[in-house]
């Protein structure tokens, strides 16, 4: 649809000529052809990307940060000691009323966090059937 409205533009056809052939907006073709001036057949043919809207206030984020780095869910009444993309939306939902079907971990994206595979927690093995495991 970009190629093409540019492709009929440089014939000769008007914005309006050509939005009516192709069946968009007026603007739509604007935006193609001053894509295409810009940055030529590169900038044309990226991706469109829409921006979701945020969930969270600004001062939401600062406070699920510092709850990611300094708790754990239990201290939450939430099930486990590691913060997992299910136990990171439940918090989110009770706490703030928001409900993340996708996109927390853009969300930790945007708090400059990352994502970490969970593992084994050694902290809680017991000694004794670590020896006897050994032994």
């Amino acid at each position: 649809m970009k190629l093409r409205s540019v492709k009929r533009y440089w014939e000769g056809a008007s914005f309006g000529q050509v939005a009516r052939e192709l069946a968009i907006s007026e603007m739509s073709v604007r935006n193609y052809v001053n894509q295409y001036l810009l940055g030529g057949l590169k900038a044309l043919s990226k991706a469109t990307t829409r921006k979701q809207p945020q969930l969270l206030s600004d001062e939401q984020q600062v406070a699920f940060k510092q709850v990611l780095l300094h708790t754990c869910p239990e201290d939450h009444q939430l099930a486990g000691r590691i913060w997992t993309g299910a136990t990171m939306k439940q918090y989110l939902k009770k706490t703030y009323q928001v409900d993340y079907k996708g996109g927390i971990y853009d969300l930790l994206e945007r708090l400059n966090l990352s994502h970490q595979k969970a593992h084994a927690d050694y902290a809680n093995a017991d000694p004794a059937e670590q020896q006897a495991f050994l032994d």
